[in-house]
């Protein structure tokens, strides 16, 4: 298993593309599962046995995924594609990618508000 996070910022991409990338609260109960199908799916066709297990992040500055899986990220990405209904390339290079060690540190760095857009917040 790897452990990926996978999402843009303040610092990689502009409010507009942020807004359209990020997930209301009303969409997360749907989201999720979604993503967590989605997945599957993709262990089905794999012949991958594992259970993913995910994270949706959105806050007004970020907007990130956090995954589980024996996935590359171009599987989660082509995920969020789907459901924000874009086209990858229109927010891929905007896309920050960490996995296992990195993703741990990233994670640790956003909880601890060091990775804000205001330290702390």
């Amino acid at each position: 298993m790897r452990l990926l996070a996978i999402g843009i910022n303040h610092s990689t991409a502009n409010v507009e593309l942020r807004e359209q990338l990020a997930f209301a609260p009303d969409v997360m109960h749907t989201a999720l599962p979604s993503l967590l199908a989605w997945l599957s799916a993709a262990n089905a066709e794999s012949d991958i046995e594992c259970t993913a297990e995910a994270v949706i992040v959105s806050t007004c500055n970020r907007t990130e995924l956090i995954v589980s899986t024996e996935h590359k990220a171009e599987a989660v990405i082509a995920w969020l594609g789907q459901f924000k209904s874009l086209p990858v390339e229109q927010f891929s290079e905007h896309v920050y990618i960490y996995e296992n060690q990195a993703a741990l540190k990233h994670l640790i760095r956003v909880a601890g508000g060091l990775d804000s857009m205001i330290l702390g917040e």
